[in-house]
């Protein structure tokens, strides 16, 4: 027997990356409070159950942890949380108290709306329990008066558990998870849950994270993000990027403002911080860029950037200035300084050849200037326009700016923090969707070429099954990387959604891109019943119906576009019923479509008719909701939340 949280590794290890991007990261710093924040720039939503569990007691990084006796969370719906069949890794660190045993004291639990597996603790020990119930126990011991790290993660079909970075649980497992979120520290029918602490815990989709035994991370988890919450507040993003001694200084932010270099103000890619350079200026009386002005008025701001001095010839140097001369400086005696009025230094002095991370972070009428991370904060008037970057009047600056950022309306740090620690994401976060948790099916229809596995990106993650030969195709997209192609004969996807055509508000809507012939664009039937017989969406003849099998509630001659996507939405507002192609209205109808529970859509078809599209279908999406009420621009891509 033996105790793995006292194992050392030496050899044979594999570096953690430093940061990834995470699908969810909670570093449970929040101590006495019951807000539970997602680090992980997606922002994801969790609940706490239980009483306030975040506090100090014990803590692994940072300022708090979660103490789980009696207390769990939950995450979920996501669809980026489905871990499907591939490669992930769910992570966390924990501080065990007491492990039952005869019941089995649960950590992770993936079987949030659909399968997935749990993780639990049981006489000392970590057990993997898949969606088959087979449950695989572990040999290392847990401690009970230290941190353990335990790391969950799947790698070609081979799910390992690790803890303390040595193997300790190895089992294949290549099983399709459709569960669309996780528990923490209880399982999905709260029983009975893990009794200690956890802390910093990190769930990545589609990346493994560890494949050989590894030294467990000894600093908080980071991670990349693919984009700027506050990117909308964006005034000036500069990365500096380009060839060596280029010109074009190109600004990345949401204004995509006009930057204009001057004197011999140039790109450098023998010394950057990120990226493939950083802009250069050489303290001469013309070296400086300027952009149109930046007016902040009494809003909160945040200017940001990394500055590597190259020598100090004496004197001050210009960082970020108004029109007046205030702003960020360095100043004779090399400390970083806001000067208004008077100088007004943050830091000890600076060392040329060294890159610094510096912000200047306005809250009325306090600015806090921050040179890596710590802060100094002074009261001034509400004043700073920002017009010019590197020089103005008689004072220039000598050395490499790289990643300039200038926020509008937001204060981006509010106590002291560890400084970026990649480039500036230049995009806003991915678009949401206020009716998401109405949404009863999702198909973006994306994959590699020829693939038959359709995915179900809406909360329900249903289970869809295509008729050959419909198969995903990468020939025509609208969005994404594949679209669903049908045949025109026999092609078609059938997927479970539950819905009444004659009760309540929906919206069935997709893009039609239709090869020949006359289209089927959707139908639905009840439980029994042959496929397509109780609501169907087609062309026949030049004539498109919206019916029931019965009465033929909207019809209208609007001819088929060939060759060209379109938008097709239908929709039932409380008693109208009203068909949409690009966003403009085609006809509408008061009279009700039969009063049947549909079951199972058949998309592309209406197989009781022998009606078949040939063409292709692009996002397709069944809300309970009425989204359209009148004439719309179409829809971009479909959001995943």
């Amino acid at each position: 027997m033996f105790s793995a949280n006292c194992m050392s590794v030496q050899t044979g290890t594999t570096p953690v990356p430093p940061s990834i991007i995470a699908n969810l990261l909670l570093h449970l710093d929040n101590a006495g409070l019951a807000l539970i924040i997602d680090d992980s720039g997606y922002n994801k939503a969790v609940v706490g159950y239980g009483g306030i569990a975040q506090e100090g007691t014990k803590v692994k990084f940072g300022t708090g942890a979660y103490y789980a006796s009696s207390n769990y969370m939950s995450v979920g719906p996501y669809a980026d949380l489905v871990l499907g069949s591939g490669d992930f890794d769910i992570e966390l660190f924990i501080w065990n108290v007491n492990n039952s045993p005869v019941h089995g004291r649960c950590l992770i639990d993936t079987r949030w709306v659909g399968t997935g597996f749990h993780v639990t603790t049981e006489n000392d020990r970590l057990h993997y329990t898949n969606g088959a119930s087979v449950t695989t126990t572990g040999t290392g011991v847990l401690s009970y008066v230290s941190w353990d790290h335990v790391a969950i993660t799947r790698s070609s079909g081979v799910v390992n558990v690790w803890l303390n970075g040595v193997l300790d649980i190895s089992v294949v497992d290549s099983q399709t998870y459709t569960g669309n979120g996780l528990t923490i520290s209880d399982s999905v029918i709260p029983d009975y849950g893990f009794n200690g602490w956890i802390d910093e815990v990190r769930v990545v989709v589609g990346n493994a994270v560890y494949t050989a035994p590894f030294v467990p991370p000894i600093a908080p988890f980071t991670s990349t993000l693919l984009f700027d919450p506050y990117f909308a507040n964006v005034s000036l993003l500069l990365h500096g990027d380009g060839a060596n001694a280029g010109t074009s200084i190109t600004d990345s932010g949401s204004l995509n403002v006009t930057v204009t270099r001057h004197g011999s103000v140039m790109l450098d890619t023998s010394t950057r911080k990120f990226g493939s350079a950083s802009i250069l200026f050489t303290l001469t009386s013309s070296d400086y860029i300027s952009i149109p002005t930046v007016y902040f008025g009494s809003n909160a701001y945040t200017i940001e950037g990394w500055l590597r001095v190259a020598s100090f010839p004496g004197g001050y140097q210009t960082i970020a200035v108004d029109a007046g001369g205030s702003g960020i400086y360095i100043n004779s005696s090399h400390q970083l300084t806001w000067y208004y009025a008077g100088d007004n230094a943050n830091s000890a002095a600076l060392t040329a050849g060294v890159w610094y991370h510096f912000a200047a972070v306005r809250i009325g009428s306090t600015i806090t200037l921050y040179l890596n991370g710590v802060g100094h904060s002074y009261t001034f008037p509400s004043y700073l326009d920002l017009i010019n970057i590197g020089g103005h009047g008689s004072e220039f600056f000598n050395g490499n700016i790289d990643e300039f950022r200038v926020t509008n309306g937001v204060a981006r740090y509010l106590t002291d923090f560890t400084p970026p620690t990649d480039a500036f994401p230049d995009t806003g976060p991915p678009a949401t969707d206020p009716y998401f948790a109405n949404v009863l099916l999702l198909l973006h229809a994306d994959g590699t070429n020829g693939s038959t596995s359709f995915i179900d990106n809406s909360p329900l993650v249903a289970t869809v099954t295509p008729a050959s030969p419909a198969q995903i195709s990468t020939a025509q997209v609208k969005y994404g990387t594949g679209s669903a192609v049908f045949n025109g004969s026999t092609a078609y996807l059938n997927a479970p959604v539950s819905m009444n055509p004659s009760t309540g508000s929906w919206t069935i809507e997709g893009w039609l891109y239709t090869i020949s012939g006359s289209p089927s664009f959707v139908s639905g039937a009840a439980t029994g019943n042959a496929d397509g017989t109780d609501l169907y969406f087609i062309n026949l003849g030049g004539t498109w119906y919206l019916g029931d099998g019965v009465t033929n509630n909207v019809s209208f001659s609007t001819a088929v576009q060939y060759g060209v996507w379109q938008h097709i939405a239908i929709v039932k507002n409380s008693t109208t019923y009203t068909v949409y192609f690009d966003g403009v209205s085609q006809n509408s109808s008061v009279t009700p479509l039969k009063n049947v529970a549909i079951t199972k859509f058949s998309i592309g078809a209406k197989p009781a008719q022998s009606t078949y599209l040939n063409g292709y279908i692009d996002d397709f999406r069944v809300t309970n909701s009425a989204r359209y009420t009148t004439n719309f621009s179409p829809p971009a891509a479909f959001p995943n939340s």
